[in-house]
Formats: C-alpha cells, sequence, structure tokens
C-alpha cells in the first residue's frame, strides 16, 4: 500500500519529540477499520443530505425533473461507493446536488 503508520508523540513537559512506527498488527486494525468508516460516512451523507430531500413528498414535487434525477444518480453514486476500484483507500466522493 505504501502509506507510513506512524504516529507523533510529542513530551508536554520537555517538547521533545518522538516518532513511532506501528506494529504490523496495528496496521492491520487500520485497514480492517477504514472500509466500516467510509460506510459510516456514505450513510452519514445519505442520512443527512438525501433522506431529507428524496423522502419530503412537499420539497420533491416542488424540484424539476432534472433536479429530482440529479438527487437520485447523487443517492445512487453514494450507495454504489463499495463498487469502485480504490474501495476503501481512495475513493471519489459524489458531488452533492445544488
Amino acid at each position: 500500500m505504501g502509506q507510513l503508520y506512524e504516529e507523533t508523540i510529542v513530551d508536554a513537559v520537555t517538547g521533545e519529540v518522538t516518532i513511532r512506527q506501528f506494529t504490523a498488527e496495528e496496521i492491520a486494525e487500520c485497514q480492517a477499520e477504514w472500509p466500516i468508516a467510509v460506510r459510516e460516512h456514505r450513510d452519514y451523507l445519505l442520512a443527512t443530505e438525501v433522506d431529507p430531500i428524496v423522502s419530503n413528498a412537499l420539497r420533491w414535487a416542488d424540484m424539476t425533473t432534472e433536479q429530482q434525477n440529479a438527487w437520485s444518480q447523487y443517492r445512487t453514486d453514494l450507495l454504489n461507493i463499495t463498487d469502485q476500484e480504490g474501495f476503501p483507500y481512495n475513493v471519489t466522493w459524489p458531488t452533492k446536488p445544488e
């Protein structure tokens, strides 16, 4: 993967900086959590940006067909994040409609 897994530790008293490399076990744990974090962010966007629009019949009815199509596509693109070739480490997030 080529990513560095390390943490910077700064001593609060002396200001001394130490760089600690993650262990193989810690790296595996980080890599296992990444897909979960991406899905959680996707679900957050669906719940906070998409659902309030598409599940509100009055707001939906006030939109043009073009706007409705844009929101439908945005929702589909969010749901398909996990199908992207680079998932979960290289995700291209769709742009929210205006």
